[in-house]
């Protein structure tokens, strides 16, 4: 098992942010053998987070079981076809799902975990005579609904035809993505499938289960909620904010027209101060042809109003910085954006690139820059890299993922990041105990708590009201070195609804003096 160092609490309460530790160990995803890999996805499994998939071009599928130091290879195979552009997600039962481009319209896939047999999948919606292009994918925790958007096509060419359009549909599965709904179109004014597109449609799922959508056209990025599974939506869409540059632009060493502003849209859901923040992330030149940036902004009203775009990006250059992908935390409401960045290259062609991750523990706020990749690659005009990377989080482990090239081949990679790489300080490793916050915090029945050991030993949780008094204890004897977590379920204890403290010491059996103690924080009981 991966050893993950925790998040550390002192004086109970307050956390505390030291100086970003080091570069995180990177992990190459893909085999030798596998055939240009490209565009990927990754999602984790809400029951366990050692197992993770990443679905790649053109059907590669990726798994792991310890949480990202080992991975396997298998492709994906179905009697509907495999054409690509994989997005993964995963439901609340630990169900992936793999949805993709098939022979003749949009495929989903399913696999029970990990190490599950993929299904032969359904059909989202057939091409008829259209094409749907570009897939992405939310579910909604609540109810397990797999939400599914894409760009429909007249035409797959440059026509001139006055005709041939461009739009965004949606459709949803209630049944773990056996059957489909009917699509239904989001966009008022349709693209002309030349350079002025209705494309890029990606959504996500807010507070009691309101859908989200953002893309863009030729105006800027547009926005537009539903409450009722995508069937209805606001008059009119709700306009974010313009594009510089506009829906297709140029980067070096990026095959032409390759490039696009490609919003990502993300909802946190959290108990976090931030819960309910809508967070869009995107990248254009507004400040120039050659001074690509990642933009974020966030509404904090259901996507009513937005914030003025925020540059995520934190160099002073005039450079490239492009393919953002965010994430949001959802057990503490942390933001991570993940982008190609060039700002240690100064050459005219500035064709080189390395990957970057931001991180806010604000709301978005704020944002810390800090190099994922170990080492930079170069970006070949003609080599496809992909339209698209991808990142995921949970309890404080975030794994990103994405493509570089190495003579002429591509590869699929991720980092090892965890509360230490994201520059959250440590109580007592020394000592060979650490602890995470508990989640979910407040709560009603259960919160889980988690801590790492790093030598086999005897751990006790102790919780105390708020006048220090015992109220509870959990004695776990020879636990081994490496990750548990413990439920706490009021259900055995009746505590009343309040405040509590808890703390897990090694080497201690029923509040004896322990050789060393990590004093986690508070939790917050709720009726």
């Amino acid at each position: 098992m991966i050893k993950f160092k925790a998040i550390a609490i002192v004086l109970l309460v307050s956390f505390v942010s030291v100086t970003l530790s080091g570069q995180p160990q990177n992990i190459q995803v893909s085999g030798a053998s596998a055939f240009n890999p490209n565009e990927v996805s990754v999602s984790f499994n809400p029951k366990n987070s050692n197992e993770l998939v990443i679905g790649s071009n053109l059907r590669y599928v990726y798994f792991t079981t310890d949480g990202g130091t080992t991975w396997q290879e298998n492709n994906l195979t179905s009697g509907l076809g495999e054409r690509g552009d994989p997005i993964i997600v995963t439901d609340t039962l630990g169900n992936f799902y793999y949805v993709h481009i098939g022979l003749s319209g949009l495929v989903c896939q399913r696999a029970p975990g990990a190490t599950g047999t993929w299904n032969n999948g359904s059909t989202i919606v057939p091409n008829g005579n259209k094409f749907q292009d570009k897939p992405w994918s939310a579910l909604d925790p609540g109810n397990n609904i797999i939400y599914t958007t894409w760009t429909q096509y007249d035409a797959t060419s440059n026509t001139t035809l006055p005709t041939d359009c461009t739009n965004v549909f949606i459709s949803h599965s209630k049944d773990l993505g056996v059957t489909w709904s009917s699509p239904r179109k989001i966009n008022k004014m349709s693209g002309d499938c030349q350079y002025k597109d209705v494309i890029d449609p990606t959504p996500c799922l807010g507070q009691t289960g309101t859908l989200y959508v953002a893309w863009e056209d030729s105006t800027g990025i547009l926005f537009n909620s539903s409450l009722d599974t995508g069937n209805t939506w606001k008059p009119s869409p709700v306009f974010v904010s313009t594009i510089p540059g506009g829906c297709y632009y140029h980067v070096p060493g990026i095959p032409s027209g390759r490039i696009r502003p490609a919003p990502v849209t993300a909802c946190d859901l959290s108990n976090s101060p931030y819960r309910g923040t809508v967070y869009i992330v995107w990248s254009d030149q507004r400040n120039g042809t050659n001074n690509t940036d990642v933009f974020l902004v966030k509404s904090t009203d259901g996507g009513n109003t937005w914030s003025t775009p925020a540059k995520v990006n934190d160099d002073n250059t005039n450079t490239h910085q492009f393919f953002g992908a965010l994430t949001v935390d959802q057990s503490n409401g942390n933001l991570y954006v993940l982008f190609y960045d060039r700002r240690n290259f100064t050459d005219t062609l500035e064709v080189q690139a390395d990957v970057y991750m931001a991180t806010s523990k604000d709301g978005g706020a704020t944002f810390s820059n800090f190099k994922i990749s170990q080492s930079s690659f170069i970006c070949d005009s003609t080599v496809f890299i992909g339209d698209y990377i991808g990142i995921a989080a949970q309890k404080n482990q975030v794994r990103p993922v994405w493509t570089r090239n190495d003579n002429s081949q591509t590869s699929i990679w991720t980092a090892l990041v965890d509360a230490t790489t994201l520059g959250i300080q440590e109580l007592n490793s020394s000592q060979g105990i650490e602890a995470e916050t508990n989640y979910p915090n407040p709560f009603t029945e259960q919160t889980t708590l988690a801590y790492t050991v790093h030598a086999t030993t005897t751990v006790s949780i102790l919780i105390t009201d708020i006048y220090g008094k015992q109220v509870a204890v959990i004695d776990r004897p020879g636990q081994d070195a490496g990750r548990h977590t413990e439920i706490f379920d009021n259900r055995n204890y009746q505590l009343a609804p309040g405040i509590y403290f808890y703390t897990i010491s090694g080497d201690g059996l029923n509040n004896k003096p322990s050789s060393y103690k990590t004093i986690s924080g508070k939790m917050v009981l709720l009726k």
